[in-house]
């Protein structure tokens, strides 16, 4: 059985426990693959995605319907800030050295979510069995003393990126990834063909697949684009659209 297959019977089994018994399920967090292989069965009024907050890549998913049930789900999920000891002294930390830090502690890579990088330190989303061991256990990234604290001030999810006006022909992926990141086309179809771009966690895999305001396009090895409105057409029908890019 390969990684896919033991997600769809893993992420099935929580799909019709929550149908049969009549009470909320949850996912472990889902990267983009996962979130791929869900879409392909589960039915959008029985499945609540989230990762902590808006805008996140990787998510919890809650099964279940809340117009059946009454109450919204409450997800498992907790904040953890991590904040140099001493800021002055602290080195240059990358997503990279928080959680391979948080991994050497014994945790698995599906019980972490985002992890977002702020002054120095960062916000992490972990599974709420893991946050107590994790603030207990973490203090030190690399070289660096941390202190590990649970909060509910999380930072905008939106905060690294960058807002842009593109012009593009129409509104296909391949024509929005290529302008973004200044790729060639073929450059763009290559990332297509190694399962490496997503339109709202769903993998994509046609260059013509179409975008529309609100979709979020993740692109593996360069970031996301979370693709606006259309704000003009010019005289040579191209399309000037507004966008937000993270890298």
């Amino acid at each position: 059985m390969n990684d896919e297959e033991m997600i769809l019977k893993r992420l099935k089994e929580l799909y019709n426990r929550a149908y049969n018994k009549g009470y909320y399920t949850y996912s472990t967090f889902l990267g983009l693959n996962g979130q791929s292989v869900l879409a392909s069965f589960a039915s959008a009024n029985m499945v609540t995605l989230f990762g902590g907050t808006g805008g996140t890549e990787r998510v919890v998913a809650a099964f279940g319907d809340k117009e059946m049930y009454g109450y919204e789900p409450v997800f498992p999920i907790k904040c953890i800030k991590i904040s140099p000891k001493g800021p002055k002294f602290a080195e240059n930390l990358s997503h990279r050295d928080f959680l391979g830090s948080i991994l050497s502690l014994g945790i698995e890579r599906e019980q972490v979510g985002d992890i977002i990088i702020k002054d120095g330190g960062a916000h992490v989303f972990v599974l709420d069995n893991m946050a107590a061991y994790i603030t207990d256990n973490l203090d030190r990234i690399r070289h660096t003393p941390v202190r590990c604290e649970l909060t509910e001030d999380i930072p905008d999810i939106y905060s690294e990126a960058k807002e842009l006006v593109v012009q593009i022909p129409s509104e296909r992926v391949d024509v929005l990834v290529s302008k973004v990141y200044h790729l060639s086309r073929n450059d763009v179809t290559s990332l297509i063909k190694g399962k490496k771009i997503y339109i709202d966690g769903v993998l994509c895999n046609k260059d013509g697949a179409r975008i529309k305001n609100g979709n979020v396009i993740s692109v593996r090895g360069y970031g996301r684009i979370w693709y606006g409105e259309v704000m003009q057409t010019t005289k040579k029908g191209n399309l000037c659209v507004k966008v937000s890019a993270a890298v």
